[in-house]
């Protein structure tokens, strides 16, 4: 496709598009299903830039679904009934596309798109770029329309050559108007049917889905997963997480949204990998929407040395494993040995690292006392500040160590979690620190470095450690259980806590 990048760096960022992309084209053919996709011109395109540079038309549902029809004889009236149409009509077979001059005179005439291209502008249409059917109308009402053969397709935009031979005219002004078409309301499924027996129709559909990006051949009936009940489940996904839209665009708009993530979350269900996906309070997001959401709009460090570093509570000295990963037991869990909490639902609130490095924190309590405490992820977020933490933006592991470490902590009885900024509470009864100033120090913390798994096992038996793993994967928007720890690369960050 004679394609080039002005720099090494956008060069390697397509390259993991077109990767990507490419895995997506393998995974839907080898589902068999009624069509299949092929690598393209737009393989090294991301979704939204495909859908940039195809969009011709107002994503209201109102128009994405509409459908219009020359009309031949009678009103358009709504049905709701599918019975009594045939079950195979093909106007194709019958040689019709330019169909209603054929139903019309008998004679199909082939007319010419670039005209349109180059010459309804004055209607609205705007080339290449953008246009709508009205328009069209519109301006063969006015002008009439030319044969192709006289004024051929070019695929691009020209200056409007204006024909003066009427000869060359297959349609001439007035021959049809706008009052010539059908509107069939988006919901009318009877009411598509019934003009489809009277002759080809034109709809307006939404070419965003990825599927598109990649067509090759076949029968593209949905862009995706089994849509039946999808609605019903939009709707009870409203419901229970009580979401609502200020308009019907862009309730439209996140129906297809939560579409595509439910088609995600089903297809990477049905490979049976190490988690699980779910439909959860993220599945109407797009995914860079979620992105921001869990940086609270802040990007971090892209180096793969930050984002799989681990951390844990020291109990003696760590120094770079030399074992093999057979050394370790196949299965250990701190939760079963009553040293993890049960998890905080951490909100709308960026306190991811607050949450994991106390979750550390409580069970290195534990293993030095036998005593689970629960620690106030909220005075964390509130009182921090001075060591560098800006409660529900962000913050890092060694920010909340080294506040314990100067101010002690409190259990979460007397400052309990709300998932939002408040003003610091400082609480003079010493009675309630679970933590006093210095029992926890930054000496206390063992780093492992990247690459070295055996030491990450090691320091595993030993107790709870918290990770950075990369949030802006897919999976991290709807993760149900066992996260998938991605490699470094990507700059959007997650504090979680491994135990076991």
């Amino acid at each position: 496709y004679a394609i080039s990048f002005d720099s090494m760096a956008e060069d390697a960022y397509r390259l993991e598009v077109f990767r990507k992309n490419v895995m997506f084209i393998e995974e839907t053919n080898r589902r068999n299903l009624s069509y299949t996709l092929e690598v393209n011109k737009f393989t090294a395109m991301t979704q939204e830039e495909f859908t940039r540079e195809m969009s011709e038309q107002s994503t209201s549902s109102s128009f994405t679904h509409k459908v219009e029809t020359p009309q031949n004889d009678g009103d358009y009236m709504p049905s709701n009934f599918l019975d009594g149409f045939p079950s195979n009509l093909n106007w194709v077979q019958r040689g019709l596309f330019e169909a209603a001059c054929w139903l019309k005179t008998g004679v199909l005439p082939k007319l010419s798109v670039q005209e349109i291209i180059d010459c309804s502008w004055e209607q609205g249409n705007q080339g290449c770029t953008n246009g709508r059917r009205g328009n069209v109308i519109k301006y063969i009402e006015d002008y009439g329309i030319t044969y192709s053969e006289y004024y051929p397709y070019r695929a691009k935009e020209q200056m409007c050559q204006i024909i003066f031979d009427k000869a060359k005219l297959a349609l001439k002004p007035g021959d049809t108007s706008s009052d010539d078409v059908i509107t069939v309301p988006p919901t009318d499924l009877g009411g598509l049917f019934l003009p489809l027996q009277k002759g080809p129709i034109s709809v307006g559909i939404d070419a965003s889905p990825e599927q598109w990006k990649s067509y090759k051949g076949g029968i593209l009936g949905s862009s995706g997963a089994d849509d039946s009940g999808i609605i019903g489940r939009y709707a009870a996904f409203k419901n229970k997480y009580a979401i609502s839209f200020d308009s019907m665009a862009e309730d439209a708009y996140r129906l297809e949204v939560f579409r595509k993530n439910a088609m995600f979350i089903e297809e990477t269900n049905r490979k049976n990998l190490s988690y699980k996906l779910e439909i959860n309070q993220f599945t109407a997001m797009t995914q860079e929407e979620f992105a921001r959401k869990m940086s609270r709009g802040r990007r971090h460090s892209t180096s793969s040395s930050f984002t799989r570093e681990v951390s844990t509570l020291r109990n003696n000295s760590h120094s770079p494993s030399n074992n093999s990963l057979g050394d370790f037991p196949s299965d250990l869990s701190w939760v079963k040995m009553g040293a993890v909490n049960p998890p905080i639902k951490q909100g709308d609130c960026g306190s991811c690292y607050a949450i994991a490095t106390l979750g550390a924190v409580e069970a290195a309590c534990w293993l030095r006392t036998g005593v689970l405490p629960r620690l106030s992820v909220q005075e964390i977020l509130d009182c921090s500040w001075e060591q560098g933490n800006e409660g529900c933006a962000t913050g890092t592991r060694s920010n909340v160590i080294k506040y314990i470490e100067d101010y002690g902590m409190m259990q979460n009885e007397y400052y309990p979690y709300k998932a939002e900024d408040q003003m610091c509470k400082m609480i003079s009864d010493m009675s309630k620190l679970c933590l006093k100033r210095g029992d926890l120090t930054s000496n206390d913390v063992i780093r492992v470095e990247p690459g070295d798994l055996e030491g990450l096992f090691g320091q595993l038996q030993k107790g709870p450690m918290v990770v950075i793993v990369d949030a802006e994967s897919r999976e991290g928007a709807s993760n149900s259980s066992q996260p998938s720890l991605a490699k470094g690369g990507l700059n959007i960050r997650s504090f979680l806590s491994v135990m076991g």
